[in-house]
């Protein structure tokens, strides 16, 4: 979530008007990277109101594509307006309002194991769901990362960061089809398995939002990617493991993993990482009013992340 596009009452109003809706009450939601969202309530309910910044309408009819086929489990729902539109468009933007889902997040740090071991049996039976047929990837597919969002900055980087560049450079040495992962079991991926993306109602996870970056793509980099979000100690710039084995022993209680996978999870956890430096640097160090937008996330974190990556490289293969 954040806010790159400011909103005044007048746009409110009128955005809620196509839904029937007047709001009583409206305020941006600062926290994000990507999109512009809105807190409402409205006839005695708590809405979001989400302008998509990519401005692209193909991108938001493939999260809607995800959330159908992910109905039957706690995910936003869409609401339509009074003709039956799903999309609507603000500020020349592609707009969708969500009703809130019940519950609350919790900061990663103070996630307990059942909490966690609750996210992987979530994230097991999301990818247990049927893939639409001619789903496009998820957000950070490599070869997009790779070639739409590092190269475009990458001399930039190279000038204003160097021990970032540094690092990119070696790790994408050989290119981007390493961190495709094609062989290895393919699903719906969230993508952006953060704290602040899961809801909670005691150890029971009630929602999970945010489906932007949601497609199709290897089931194992939403498990790198949630390791890396939940699972890394700041101020120790390590991965706490045991936290990472809660996590992945309720995944693994819902899904199997297959040789492959094990034996990619070393490198799946180094593109994970690799993916955030990248968007940390692109979507803050280098966006334009990304400082007022929201909070503030700084790319050398993912840094550490990389340096610290032997600690949960094993993490699959003990018993």
């Amino acid at each position: 979530m954040g806010v790159f596009t400011r909103l005044d009452e007048r746009q409110i109003a009128a955005a809620l008007a196509d839904y029937g809706l007047t709001a009583t009450a409206w305020a941006g939601v600062p926290e994000g990277s990507v999109n512009t969202w809105y807190r409402v309530e409205a006839a005695g309910r708590r809405y979001f109101l989400r302008l998509d910044e990519r401005g692209d309408p193909a991108a938001v009819d493939a999260e809607l594509r995800v959330l159908d086929a992910l109905a039957g489990m706690s995910v936003p729902r869409v609401v339509p307006t009074r003709d039956g539109r799903r999309m609507t468009s603000l500020a020349g933007k592609p707009c969708l309002l969500f009703e809130a889902l019940h519950g609350v997040s919790h900061p990663a740090r103070e996630l307990t194991g059942a909490q966690l071991a609750a996210i992987g049996r979530t994230v097991a039976a999301m990818h247990a769901t049927p893939v639409p047929e001619g789903l496009a990837p998820h957000r950070f597919h490599p070869r997009r990362v790779y070639e739409s969002l590092w190269l475009p900055v990458r001399e930039r980087v190279v000038a204003e960061h160097p021990d970032a560049a540094a690092a990119l450079d070696a790790a994408f040495a050989r290119g981007w089809a390493a961190y495709a992962f094609e062989g290895l079991p393919q699903a719906i991926v969230h993508g952006d398995l953060f704290a602040d993306n899961v809801l909670f109602e005691g150890d029971a996870v009630t929602g999970v939002i945010d489906f932007e970056a949601a497609g199709v793509g290897a089931r194992l980099f939403d498990l790198a990617v949630a390791v890396h979000a939940l699972c890394f100690d700041v101020a120790a710039r390590t991965f706490e493991v045991a936290r990472a084995r809660a996590l992945m022993g309720g995944y693994r209680a819902g899904a199997a993993l297959t040789a492959g996978e094990v034996a990619a999870w070393p490198e799946a956890l180094r593109y994970a990482g690799q993916r955030f430096l990248v968007t940390r640097l692109r979507d803050f160090e280098m966006r334009p009013g990304a400082r007022e937008a929201g909070t503030w996330k700084d790319y050398r974190e993912y840094l550490d992340h990389l340096r610290a990556l032997d600690a949960a490289a094993a993490l699959l293969r003990e018993p």
